[in-house]
């Protein structure tokens, strides 16, 4: 659990490449609840790359978009570069 690992700083950089999915209630809504409740607590940076895919702009408000897989490499630099500034 990242809690407890001993760094002050702790960031989560979460990948996806669409809407959330489980197949049981709303996903959708799970997701945008536990996003809120991890930022609210301000314990964990959370960031979110959307590949080829906007919809993590609904549950990260730090995030990233981009259009094709082989930007994934520059887009996680990018994001970690704002994370540890």
């Amino acid at each position: 659990m990242i809690l407890k690992r001993p760094e002050k700083r702790k960031v989560i950089i979460v990948m996806s490449d669409g809407s959330p999915a489980d197949g049981i209630g709303d996903p959708f809504y799970a997701l945008e609840s536990v996003s809120k409740e991890i930022l609210s607590k301000g314990l964990v940076d959370l960031y979110g790359l959307g590949i080829m895919d906007s919809n993590v702009k609904y549950f990260y408000p730090k995030h990233k978009v981009i259009g094709s897989v082989s930007e994934i490499e520059p887009a996680l630099v990018e994001l970690m570069g704002k994370a540890l500034s």
